[in-house]
């Protein structure tokens, strides 16, 4: 058998574990099929959001923070004058809120960040 015969398996096959490492898809948040659907409150803080002011700029995004699952309360707009964004555990309860100061939670830490939530007129691209 020649290299070249032996090379170009073990090349692509290479390449496709380590493209499949990148791309990470969350489980199951919160033990339930569909978080926004499901959570009660996470429900109620949607509903809010879509009937809201600017609403095609808000969204909500799962995350992991110390191995557990958060939401957090986000925008898009760079104008507009908010409060930091909340974080929420499964149930509910409101951890912190994104910032860089005392007792903010670092969003550089926030891992496997993915956008559950947003109206059908989104506007931003995150």
């Amino acid at each position: 058998m020649s290299v070249k015969r032996i090379a170009f398996p073990l090349v692509f096959l290479m390449a496709l574990s380590f493209s499949c490492q990148e791309d990470v898809v969350p489980g199951p948040a919160c033990n339930v099929e569909n978080p926004v659907r499901d959570l009660d409150w996470l429900a109620d803080i949607a509903e809010e959001l879509d009937n809201s002011g600017p609403r095609d700029v808000f969204y909500i995004s799962q995350a992991k923070y110390r191995l557990k699952t958060v939401f957090v309360v986000r925008n898009c707009c760079a104008n507009c004058s908010t409060l930091p964004p909340p974080v929420y555990t499964c149930d509910g309860k409101q951890i912190g809120s994104i910032g860089e100061g005392k007792g903010d939670i670092d969003p550089e830490i926030l891992e496997n960040s993915i956008v559950v939530w947003s109206t059908e007129d989104f506007s931003c691209s995150v």
